[in-house]
């Protein structure tokens, strides 16, 4: 009787096991060429003897072979998730009527990925499957891929045109004059003098100094809509003429909290419409703490199309802008997290770029480059306060 019942439970074993001991997922196509940065890639993966019917999530994740520190970017169909699985949903899948599933799943690399930090090399590729709620991979087998990040191009210097010096010209001698005799003088009869009218002489009216601006302007202010920091248009009038005191008596002091990654960016957008060529702006702030995030935005302030992304592995990127009302020619935004000396920066050009008056220059971990910043600037701090609020605040460089 004792074996009939131990037959039984072994039968109602088979047939209720618990899909967590269903089989990884398994890669079956991959890149075969090198992977570059921010440009997708597909793989393939089938897998089997999952709950029939049941929704599960597959991410893609690359690491050194041997370690756990994942990094990459799983595309969902309109979106790109980086990070661990709490982070958002990534690929979203339903297994077939016998538990199965097979088909494509895209990855990237974003160079603005803060777990990528080892640069071009071999890696291990894997595709982990989640359930539908739970925070726990199971991983398929590791495929070896090559990565390569670019070099970081050295910019172009514009050399400085030498001067040329006029002549000095050379003074004619004056010939000294020969004495004739003097003629007698013959007396003549002294002329009445004729009164003359005295004109007052016209004196030049000196234009009157523009006012300055208020100490009540305000350029931001929390509602309950976000963030709002288009300055007054007296603020906008004067800026070309009065720069310094709009930043004095609109940023210094004030303190921008913002909630989301759409008001940080909202809040440089706004931002950039109180900048004039020459303006170089010096970020300070931790990893996440929104500096790129801002950056995106002050971009988008000034026209630019392009998608805005951190130049992590190439240090300098420069946009064009040719805004000729404000004489602004150029956008240069500046990464200097992986530098880690003035001496890695010596013979980029930089202290040339932040000195052009033509362009606007924005500069992440600007505490790297100490001894090249100009004492005339704007300075940005970044504080991490909860998972998606952050604070802002401003300072002049003087």
């Amino acid at each position: 009787m004792k074996a009939v019942v131990v037959f039984f439970a072994f039968l109602f074993f088979l047939h209720f096991a618990n899909p967590a001991f269903a089989a990884a997922p398994a890669i079956t196509a991959y890149p075969n060429t090198t992977i570059s940065l921010d440009t997708s890639f597909t793989v393939t993966a089938t897998m089997s003897g999952l709950t029939n019917n049941a929704v599960y999530r597959l991410r893609v994740a690359i690491a050194q072979s041997g370690t756990s520190n994942y990094f990459g970017s799983t595309y969902d169909g309109s979106t790109w998730h980086m990070g661990s699985i709490s982070d958002g949903n990534y690929v979203n899948i339903t297994t077939d009527g016998n538990g199965a599933w097979g088909g494509d799943i895209q990855g990237k690399i974003d160079s603005d990925d803060p777990s990528f930090t080892t640069g071009s090399g071999t890696y291990d590729l894997k595709i982990g499957r989640y359930t539908q709620t739970g925070v726990t991979a199971t991983w398929s087998n590791p495929v070896s891929i090559t990565v390569t990040v670019p070099p970081t191009p050295t910019p172009t210097l514009t050399p400085t045109p030498t001067p040329t010096t006029a002549p000095t010209n050379t003074p004619t001698p004056t010939p000294t004059p020969t004495s004739a005799p003097t003629p007698t003088p013959t007396p003549t009869k002294t002329p009445t003098p004729t009164p003359m009218s005295n004109t007052p002489t016209a004196k030049p009216t000196t234009p009157s100094a523009p006012e300055n601006i208020s100490q009540n302007s305000v350029l931001g202010k929390s509602t309950g809509d976000g963030l709002d920091i288009s300055p007054p248009e007296n603020l906008i009038s004067d800026s070309a003429k009065k720069p310094d005191n709009i930043f004095k008596n609109s940023l210094i002091g004030k303190v921008f909290i913002t909630n989301n990654f759409e008001e940080t960016q909202r809040l440089g957008k706004n931002f950039a419409k109180n900048l004039r060529a020459g303006d170089v702006v010096a970020l300070y702030g931790d990893l996440g703490s929104g500096k790129t995030t801002f950056v995106q935005g002050l971009a988008e302030g000034l026209g630019i199309k392009n998608r805005i992304i951190s130049p992590t592995f190439v240090i300098v990127r420069k946009y064009r802008i040719m805004n000729h009302e404000l004489r602004i020619m150029d956008f240069y935004h500046i990464d200097l997290y992986r530098t880690e000396s003035e001496k890695d920066i010596e013979g980029l050009g930089i202290e040339e770029i932040i000195n052009n008056k033509n362009n606007i220059v924005v500069i992440e971990w600007a505490e790297k480059l100490k001894n090249y910043l100009p004492k005339k600037r704007i300075d940005a701090y970044f504080f991490y306060e909860k998972e998606n609020e952050r604070k802002i605040n401003f300072s002049l460089g003087f």
